[in-house]
């Protein structure tokens, strides 16, 4: 599992409370309980309220239900998905019949923010690789793949919520008060791709070719169809 950095700008329990901070955290806590009356809000309030319940517990999203409902999480997972598929191929032509490969993470550059505000709020800038097992029969080469991903759920000096504009350091004050928590947040896709050196046409290797070298030049395979081709296996983020 690659390292998730804990970018602290608001240190946990190293101020005293003072005057007013048990009125704003009353007044959180109800916005809390409102926005949990919005079931398009779900994953954000899940993530905020474990941050309110101050032990720091990882804790799991639904990155399959982020796939359904957010276009941008759904470009990178169908990046990732591609990607993969044409390492596995460069593989699977150096004579290889049986694999597991595992990538390291996509650069931050190339991953594309939540463009919902529930995945805004509940994920934000989080990072994502994957890992595959391929098995190659003849010419079709099927893979399952898991795309994972996570995120150091916390507030951040400077920082404003996209959809409100509300500053950061609203909340990020309560971290360092020592009420409430950071916590890192984890989930997952797995997908079955039967059959890539069919549904994909990447540009042909004259040998192996790995995952991350891929994503390091910042290639793509020329598709048939997109990503969606890979059909879900049924793997729901872990609790």
């Amino acid at each position: 599992m690659p390292h998730l950095k804990h970018d602290d700008t608001f240190l946990y329990d190293t101020k005293d409370a003072s005057v007013g901070d048990g009125a704003a955290a009353a007044k959180w806590q109800g916005i809390l309980r409102l926005g949990q009356m919005r079931t398009d809000l779900d994953d954000a309030t899940a993530l905020y309220n474990q941050y309110w319940q101050n032990n720091g517990k990882r804790t799991a999203f639904d990155y399959s239900e982020a796939y359904r409902e957010d276009d941008a999480v759904r470009r990178n997972i169908d990046h990732e998905l591609l990607v993969a598929a044409e390492a596995a191929d460069g593989f699977a032509q150096d004579g290889r019949t049986s694999f597991r490969m595992t990538g390291g993470l996509m650069p931050r550059e190339a991953i594309s923010g939540p463009v919902t505000e529930n995945w805004q709020k509940a994920i934000g800038g989080y990072q994502q690789w994957s890992h595959a097992d391929v098995r190659v029969e003849g010419d079709r080469v099927t893979m399952d793949i898991t795309v994972e991903a996570q995120d150091y759920y916390n507030f951040d000096k400077g920082k404003a919520d996209q959809a409100t504009g509300i500053n950061d350091a609203e909340n990020g004050r309560f971290a360092e008060i020592g009420w409430a928590r950071p916590l890192e947040s984890y989930g997952s896709v797995t997908r079955r791709c039967p059959g890539a050196s069919a549904t994909l046409t990447p540009r042909r290797p004259t040998r192996a070719v790995s995952l991350n070298r891929i994503r390091d030049a910042r290639t793509a395979p020329t598709v048939s169809g997109r990503a969606g081709n890979c059909a879900i296996a049924g793997r729901p983020a872990r609790t």
